[in-house]
């Protein structure tokens, strides 16, 4: 419900139904006191209207809210380590007290051993009631158990510390501008819905809120928002620098796969997303850079890693489109039985697709049933099978090699209905 109350207010806003949008903005910081979002679009809203007060208020209430929310993850982390350091304490309490107890029990051996050379000679007992009343119970009694006494005292547990472990490297707690995070954060969710002005404004306030450069998050984020506008050189420049910054990000190897693909470079393009496939954290938008990879892969007639990149893509995410590629890759090295099955999944998944239904035509005459490539023919056309598409050539030329042949008879008038 929230995501719909900030995009009516920002819609409210764009539309200068500022009473209205205000309402909204209101509702949903209400509703949610603790979305940072929520407080950050609502500043938004206010900058929009230049209500200077209103802008700063929410924007300190939504860097209040990511104070406390990191306040309360280091609290946990600084918990975690601090039972762990009692539970070394004891560890070591444990040990030393053993080896305390292994030194008596030495001393007490020279003692026997004093007492059985006088119990040779005729004297008494080596030990008195004086002395076995010093022994430990468990010692006195014969036996290994720990008693009561014999434990190691453990204390309660201290209230944990709220500082950032000190193995945190770089300290990033204290490098990471609250400010700046806010704004990030909730420009990843105006890209996420489209909304490109409002995100612009947000990456605006990163670079002035704070003197240090920006980080690897923004030069992302900025490079997003160039992608949607179709400004691809810029992109590239803002994934180079975010890959300065963070070279192991497999989001930005990613776009920048992405953006050398719009742009037409195409070898660029697949050593990224190769890069950026061989990462150990998987990108957010993984399905779409395998299919380009494959795309790029099946272009330079590497049908079989296309075939692979495709597969992987419908292990991920299957659709028409990827079970379509596997069929074609498969098709081109006359592997047709594989090709059938996965073009007949791609047809389960969308049966409205005229290339999936080509491509079923010429495996269908290329394993010699021209009634059922007839009729799968028929359902291309039908959907919207187009002249210039290279699979029209491909049965142009199969049935060069059926010329004559009464049972294809119908096949060359269904093509001159192409469009």
């Amino acid at each position: 419900m929230i995501p719909a109350l900030l995009l009516f207010g920002m819609l409210s806003a764009i539309g200068e139904r500022f009473d209205e949008g205000s309402e909204v903005m209101e509702l949903a910081t209400t509703s949610d006191p603790s979305n940072i979002i929520a407080w950050c679009m609502r500043g938004l809203f206010y900058e929009m209207q230049t209500e200077r007060v209103l802008e700063e208020m929410c924007y300190e209430e939504a860097v209040r809210v990511w104070r406390g929310r990191k306040e309360r993850t280091y609290l946990t982390i600084g918990g975690g380590r601090e039972g762990g350091g009692r539970e070394e304490d004891t560890i070591r309490a444990r040990d030393s007290h053993r080896e305390g107890t292994r030194e008596e029990e030495e001393e007490r051996d020279g003692e026997g051993g004093e007492g059985e050379r006088e119990a040779t000679t005729g004297s008494g007992p080596s030990t008195t009631p004086g002395e076995q009343q010093d022994l430990s119970p468990a010692e006195a009694s014969g036996t290994d158990e720990p008693t009561a006494s014999s434990k190691v005292e453990v204390h309660p547990e201290a209230p944990p510390t709220t500082e950032a472990p000190p193995t945190t490297s770089g300290d990033e707690r204290e490098r990471e501008d609250p400010r700046s995070a806010v704004f990030l954060q909730t420009a990843s969710f105006l890209l996420d819905v489209h909304a490109l002005k409002f995100a612009e404004m947000c990456l605006g306030h990163v670079v002035t809120s704070s003197s240090s450069p920006p980080p690897s998050l923004y030069h992302l984020l900025a490079a997003r928002l160039h992608l949607h506008r179709g400004h691809y050189s810029q992109a590239r420049d803002c994934l180079t620098s975010a890959l300065q910054t963070d070279i192991q990000s497999s989001w930005a190897w990613s776009l920048l796969g992405h953006t050398h693909y719009q742009l037409g470079e195409f070898p660029e393009a697949q050593q990224a997303f190769e890069r950026c496939l061989l990462l150990q954290t998987p990108p957010p938008n993984q399905h779409s850079a395998l299919l380009h990879l494959a795309h790029i892969l099946y272009n330079e007639k590497k049908f079989s890693q296309a075939k692979e990149m495709y597969l992987r893509a419908c292990r991920a995410s299957p659709s028409g489109l990827t079970w379509r590629g596997v069929g074609v890759a498969c098709y081109k090295m006359g592997e047709l039985g594989e090709s059938e099955t996965a073009l007949c999944e791609a047809n389960i998944l969308n049966n409205t697709d005229p290339l999936t239904w080509a491509y079923l035509t010429l495996v269908c005459l290329k394993t010699g049933r021209p009634v059922e490539a007839e009729q799968a023919l028929k359902f291309a056309v039908k959907t919207g099978l187009r002249t210039g598409e290279e699979v029209v050539e491909e049965i142009r030329q199969e049935m060069t090699s059926h010329s004559g042949d009464h049972a294809h008879q119908h096949i060359p008038h269904l093509l001159t209905q192409l469009s």
